[in-house]
């Protein structure tokens, strides 16, 4: 999670990108949602078949809560919806 390609380097680059005016807007907010949800939906009990599962479980939790901590450190979408969406998104991944 915390690898140079893992979701977490990914998010840090979607941020990067929206710090720097290099994305358009709203951008950042939606792959940051939708970087959450695909953690989320990944079946880890069979990917990590190596690991117990608790430990795996712990690891997404926390990946999904530094994703939408990102997420919060940026401004609001100018887009309502687009907020509402990603709201929901991080809801069902915190699931």
């Amino acid at each position: 999670m915390r690898g140079a390609i893992g979701p977490l380097a990914i998010a840090d680059g979607i941020v990067k990108a929206e710090q720097e005016k290099e994305s358009l807007p709203g951008e950042a907010h939606f792959l940051l949602a939708e970087l959450a949800l695909t953690v989320a939906a990944v079946d880890w009990e069979h990917v990590a078949t190596e690991i117990p599962y608790g430990p795996v479980r712990a690891l997404i939790i926390e990946t999904v809560r530094e994703i939408r901590n990102r997420l919060n450190a940026l401004p609001p979408a100018s887009d309502p919806a687009l907020n509402v969406y990603v709201r929901d998104a991080l809801a069902k991944a915190a699931r």
